[in-house]
């Protein structure tokens, strides 16, 4: 047993300190594992055991920034499981946690991509509307900015979106996220029949950021876009390119298979075109969509 005079001394307030982080380290660095494994599983796919680790988590954490973090992630587990609606409340609920964390801002980015996924366009462009200026430095920031435009576009407000995706090239062109901005803006160009300029769009897509993965659809609109013009042999080099390359996604592959099925029959190669549309066949592994090709 411990003697009346080390206790004492062990009551120091400098001491007492010292023991109750020398007691508190082993539980914060297994709340760290916990946090990792949920993480992990998240990440995996696994959202089962993501909600169970991190739950836990959040219920072991006495900082408040451990529970924001926590509850954040819990969220996205929620978003990746389609319960957009559990999302908002859990943010709402413990919307107190993430204010003035470095997570606040994320409370905010993931309640308006549940509202977005949920058609709430305008109470979206409504929560993100000063995004940027309250919360310059968030990670989240590019994300957001972009999911604005498409609430945009989700109330029909083309000529907004088409000014955020050009505002959104000239500050933040040179990002990670720039390529899939340059897609979308071409993308609605294409939907408001704005052909030639979609079309610049793709090939600056192209050349400047060749090894980014929005490329493949940058490469099969371009090929679209070439034979709807009725320029039939260079959309079908660009397209035989890229249903001959097996690391391009399958559903790329399968879309541009049925173009070049298209361009056969503009030239009534009827053979070619049947056996282009046979290929796609091959990579509709879903049901739904090979009654559909046939």
């Amino acid at each position: 047993m411990l003697n009346q005079k080390y206790i004492q001394k062990l009551l120091q307030p400098g001491l007492l300190v010292l023991f109750a982080l020398w007691l508190v380290q082993p539980v914060y660095a297994d709340n760290q594992e916990i946090l990792k494994r949920g993480t992990a599983a998240l990440e995996d796919g696994l959202y089962a055991m993501a909600h169970k680790e991190l739950t836990e988590y959040i219920e072991k954490s006495s900082k408040k920034e451990d529970k924001a973090r926590g509850t954040l992630l819990l969220a996205q587990v929620y978003f990746e499981e389609g319960k957009h609606e559990e999302v908002i409340n859990l943010l709402e609920q413990f919307k107190t946690r993430g204010q003035d964390t470095d997570s606040e801002g994320g409370f905010v980015f993931w309640t308006a991509r549940a509202e977005y996924a949920l058609g709430r366009y305008e109470a979206v462009l409504l929560r993100l509307a000063a995004f940027e200026t309250v919360y310059p430095d968030d990670p989240h920031r590019l994300s957001s900015f972009r999911l604005k435009q498409r609430a945009h576009l989700g109330v029909g407000n083309i000529e907004a979106a088409l000014k955020g995706f050009k505002t959104f090239d000239k500050k933040y062109g040179d990002t990670g996220e720039g390529p899939g901005n340059l897609l979308e803006w071409a993308g609605v160009l294409i939907e408001a029949d704005d052909r030639d300029a979609a079309r610049v769009l793709l090939e600056r897509l192209v050349k400047n950021h060749g090894d980014h993965p929005e490329v493949y659809q940058a490469q099969l609109w371009l090929g679209e876009l070439e034979w709807r013009a009725g320029d039939l042999v260079p959309a079908q080099t660009r397209l035989n390119v890229l249903v001959a390359d097996e690391t391009i996604p399958d559903d790329v592959r399968k879309k541009g298979w049925l173009a070049l099925a298209e361009t056969y029959e503009q030239e009534e190669k009827f053979q070619e075109a049947l056996e282009a549309t046979t290929e796609a066949h091959a990579l509709a592994v879903d049901p739904v969509e090979l009654r559909r090709l046939s």
